[in-house]
């Protein structure tokens, strides 16, 4: 599992953990599958269900999301057929798009999941594992208290959980998309796989500035809502002295 991956110009780690470590992460999840249970938390196949019997999914969005992973692939030939670098990144940033469209589709069923007892007790138990995984360059572990970790600004936090994320779905965090490896080879993205602009400032695939988080910011890095007015972390218009700054 150990990986290597720099925030802000600096290294980091998510060290090997030890089965004593592995076994009590595997009793987090447990715990809290337990206590999400007890606390009426809908498993994923009694919200599967339930989206079924409501209309909320049917075969319908299967076949269309089947649609957009053929428009997908045809874009992925097309991009290794592109010979120049203009090309390459128009196609690169269609692809990106469209993979983003073919996902933001399964979202109503992906978002429905997300809360669910199985969901939650694997984003505890991920966490727990970054927490305990992260390290510095030299080997020293970053946070020595879970709550603080939890409750931290830092901006290494988001990506050490989603790596863990990645793992624990056997999933290679280091491992790219085809358009992503393009945009990189002709500037357009970071080595934490954000989209950039030509300035180097961070963008998504409709070229809008954003956080690390993924929230639209201004020019200065502060959160703003489409129309420009400053917004707080609850998403709601802030006076400008109470302007809040991305997660970079």
């Amino acid at each position: 599992m150990a990986s290597e991956f720099t925030v802000d110009d600096k290294k980091y780690k998510l060290r090997d953990l030890s089965a004593k470590e592995l076994k009590e992460a595997d009793m987090i999840y447990m715990t809290t599958y337990s206590q999400a249970l007890r606390g009426e938390i809908l498993t994923r196949r009694e919200v599967a269900n339930i989206m079924v019997k409501r209309g909320q999914w049917s075969e319908e969005d299967d076949k269309n999301i089947e649609d957009m992973r053929v428009k997908v692939l045809q874009l992925e030939k097309e991009l290794i057929k592109a010979k120049t670098d203009k090309k390459r990144e128009s196609v690169a940033k269609d692809l990106k798009i469209n993979r983003t469209v073919m996902i933001g589709m399964q979202s109503n069923q992906v978002e429905a999941m997300q809360n669910t007892a199985e969901s939650l007790s694997e984003k505890e138990k991920s966490g727990w594992m970054a927490f305990k995984a992260l390290t510095d360059d030299d080997g020293n572990q970053v946070f020595n208290d879970y709550d603080e970790f939890v409750n931290s600004k830092e901006s290494v936090i988001f990506p050490a959980i989603q790596r863990m994320i990645m793992v624990n779905m056997g999933l290679d965090p280091d491992s790219s998309t085809p358009e992503d490896d393009m945009l990189k080879s002709v500037g357009r993205m970071d080595t934490l796989g954000y989209m950039t602009n030509k300035e180097g400032k961070l963008v998504n695939e409709f070229d809008v500035l954003i956080d690390r988080t993924g929230r639209r910011v201004n020019e200065d890095g502060f959160l703003i809502n489409s129309d420009g007015d400053f917004i707080g972390d609850s998403n709601h218009i802030v006076s400008e002295e109470k302007k809040v700054k991305g997660v970079f």
